[in-house]
């Protein structure tokens, strides 16, 4: 059976980055498929695992541009010393990764005058709406979208499900959190013109995001089954009000249109 990700190692001569909620490293990972490749590495718990690699896949699968996604197993001994190890006595893990993104900085290193227009320029704007819309994700801030100047790419989900997931039964009735969207909240500040033009954008959008959770391998990610059902039943939920919490929040939700 193929895996949902390439896998890596984490090789040595990696360095940790400061000022993150979990101990990020920042190397080279040996690959099968492709040799050496640069990537950043996030030391998660099993469900901070589970929520970045399945944010992960369905942007991938819905052609969202965010870094590639890598499993990559990290060796404690390949670590600098005094490195941060969240995983007591063992001696590795299985974590998450991504591939860097050469010459990218977040935008909170971008003027803040100029966002906005530049995102609502960016033709991933509303399905990466859709997606935060769809997944619940209430952290999406200029801190986790990255540039380059030319292009734009999401990261950092750990915020997702509404930040719920780690209480799995809350996931079987908590299903709409209220929370703020950046990308549309972008588009619904915009004239109803240019939102008109955009509804069929998110229409469809909706349609791909609903799709890729529809295809989710959730089994290869989440092995409790009680964590599984609920998130199978988070997104179901989320999936069958998506077009309609979507145009509430651009502001169509009343206009009827077909």
């Amino acid at each position: 059976m193929s895996l949902p990700f390439v896998l890596g190692t984490l090789t040595r001569g990696s360095t940790q980055i400061t000022g993150t909620a979990n101990p990020v490293y920042a190397g080279l990972i040996s690959t099968a498929e492709e040799g050496f490749v640069h990537s950043h590495v996030k030391l998660l718990d099993e469900s901070g695992f589970f929520v970045e690699s399945v944010c992960a896949w369905i942007l991938q699968d819905s052609n969202i541009p965010s870094p590639q996604a890598f499993w990559i197993k990290v060796n404690k001994a390949v670590l600098p010393r005094r490195s941060s190890w969240p995983y007591g006595e063992l001696d590795s893990m299985l974590c998450f990764g991504t591939r860097t993104v050469i010459n990218a900085r977040t935008l909170k290193q971008e003027p803040s005058a100029e966002i906005a227009q530049k995102l609502l320029r960016w033709d991933s704007c509303h399905s990466s709406g859709v997606f935060d819309e769809a997944l619940a994700n209430d952290d999406r801030q200029v801190g986790n979208i990255l540039t380059n100047g030319k292009g734009f790419w999401l990261i950092d989900h750990g915020r997702s499900f509404a930040n719920a997931y780690r209480e799995p039964k809350s996931l079987l009735t908590h299903t709409s959190p209220l929370f703020s969207n950046m990308f549309l909240d972008i588009i619904a500040a915009e004239k109803i013109s240019v939102r008109m033009k955009l509804r069929g954008k998110v229409n469809t959008a909706c349609g791909q995001i609903i799709a890729s959770i529809n295809a989710l391998p959730l089994d290869e990610f989440v092995k409790n089954p009680d964590l599984r059902n609920g998130i199978r039943h988070f997104l179901n939920s989320r999936s069958e009000k998506l077009i309609e919490n979507c145009m509430k929040k651009l502001g169509l939700d009343e206009l009827k249109l077909n």
